[in-house]
């Protein structure tokens, strides 16, 4: 959010003004030197500011791949037993998952409101951001199950403190002609980041899992710090007094009303559906399907499917961070329109998901991850931008954003135990063909296909 003076300040509900008439402010941000103006006045962004806005979403994204791909997989592994892990890692989730129906909207709501000193978003990040290192460092040392399943709760409760204020950000401070940039950024950030845990979780034999979560820690928590200091506050000011509980409630609701708000987040919930579905039992994948050793052109490249997961995700890294960068660009030039990038992008994610259904080789899959990693990279993208394109509301971009997260974490309690519970039960059908593998690969596709499909009825984007 740009950086203004008080008495400059727009209160969110006055309409005798419109904010493109808003002028420049008097005081330069600290790095740039240049002096900010509203977001829809067309300034363009410094590198500097590109980079510290998208910079959170590297450390997000570093800490929740290896922690959803590899270290709570291998986690669930040695605190249950073998057989009923998949139903183990769907429970563990599905607590986690369900806090998020609440808090998202809620700390969302509480940012868009905030008249704290330091501005609306910042101070729920770093509050966030500091139950977030402790939620980590509970799940590092949980000796059962259950403590690890209350530490996780914990974890996505702090997710979201951050998650909701820092979705803000984007319409918050980002011109709109330059969100399909910024959206480009915000995807390399995260391929980055992607790409940076993996590499922790390929040397997680060489850490071991305390000292891995010690590597979460301290990169999300750097993550945090570099975006809360760049991306200037000032206080807010309003002239009305603050929502009541009975209307804040109330505002939960209505951008639901919102047709393409609508479409936006049921497309999403899809995509994300499909996403997890894969994510989430990629290593046991690889392990019962693939391994026990894992060859490309005769030559052993991993020894254990914490190693192969973390290889494979390589080249769907390299794969989506190019096109994570080329799909922003490209929708900005062709003046916002999007729709046809999304139908490219789930085209491909469900083509390869089909093929990732029947082959047992793992060379192969490394073509495939490729494949998939250029869909989900331009995915990720426009559904940034997307978003962004059809907040209903300029006052209440956080709450919006919070609601339209949801979209993001409420597959984690539904895809999760679905994917878990068939896989088990057809695993035990046909163990020798790894049938349960078929299964839920098939399911990612139908996901897919019905995400891509939907776009088409987002009335404002093209």
């Amino acid at each position: 959010m740009s950086k203004f003076l008080a008495e400059d300040y727009l209160p969110p509900h006055a309409d005798d003004e419109d904010v493109e008439d808003r002028p420049l402010i008097d005081r330069p941000n600290k790095l740039t030197g240049a002096a900010l103006m509203w977001p829809q006045s067309g300034r363009k962004l410094a590198l500097v500011e590109h980079f510290a806005l998208a910079f959170y979403w590297f450390g997000w994204s570093f800490l929740w791949l290896p922690l959803l791909v590899v270290i709570i997989p291998l986690q669930i592994s040695r605190l249950t037993d073998d057989v009923g892990k998949g139903a183990a890692m769907g429970t563990s989730l599905l607590l986690g998952s369900f806090v998020s129906v609440f808090a998202a909207p809620a700390f969302g709501s509480l940012s868009d409101h905030s008249t704290h000193r330091f501005g609306r978003r910042r101070p729920f990040m770093i509050v966030g951001g500091v139950a977030a290192t402790f939620a980590l460092f509970i799940m590092a040392v949980s000796p059962n199950l259950t403590w690890f399943s209350f530490s996780f709760l914990l974890l996505s409760l702090a997710n979201n403190m951050i998650l909701a204020p820092y979705s803000a950000l984007v319409p918050d401070y980002v011109p709109i002609d330059q969100r399909g940039i910024a959206s480009g950024w915000l995807g390399g950030m995260s391929m980055l980041g992607y790409l940076a845990g993996g590499l922790l979780s390929y040397h997680i034999g060489s850490t071991g899992i305390f000292g891995a979560y010690m590597v979460l820690i301290f990169i999300h928590g750097i993550a945090i710090a570099v975006t809360c200091y760049v991306i200037e506050e000032q206080p807010y000011v309003t002239l009305r007094p603050m929502p009541t509980l009975a209307e804040r409630i109330s505002s939960v609701v209505k951008p639901m009303q919102s047709h393409d708000f609508r479409v936006v987040f049921f497309t999403r919930f899809l995509m994300q559906m499909g996403i997890l579905t894969v994510q989430e039992y990629l290593q046991f994948y690889l392990k019962d399907a693939i391994g026990p050793t894992y060859v490309i052109s005769g030559t052993v490249v991993a020894d254990t499917p914490e190693k192969a997961v973390s290889l494979l995700f390589l080249p769907v890294l390299l794969g989506a961070f190019v096109s994570s960068l080329v799909s922003g660009v490209l929708s900005d030039i062709s003046g916002g329109k999007r729709k046809q990038i999304v139908y490219a992008s789930g085209a491909l994610m469900a083509g390869t998901c089909v093929l990732f259904a029947f082959t047992r080789s793992y060379a192969f899959d490394m073509v495939l991850g490729l494949t998939f990693g250029i869909g989900f990279g331009a995915f990720s993208v426009m559904d940034w931008a997307l978003a962004t394109d059809v907040l209903p509301n300029k006052d209440e971009y956080a709450k919006d954003m919070g609601i339209w997260s949801l979209s993001l974490v409420l597959p984690q309690a539904i895809a999760a135990p679905i994917a878990g519970y068939m896989l088990d039960y057809f695993q035990t059908i046909g163990p020798s063909y790894n049938l349960g593998y078929t299964v839920i690969f098939l399911i990612s596709v139908c996901y897919f296909a019905a995400g891509t499909y939907f776009v088409k009825y987002i009335h404002a984007v093209e």
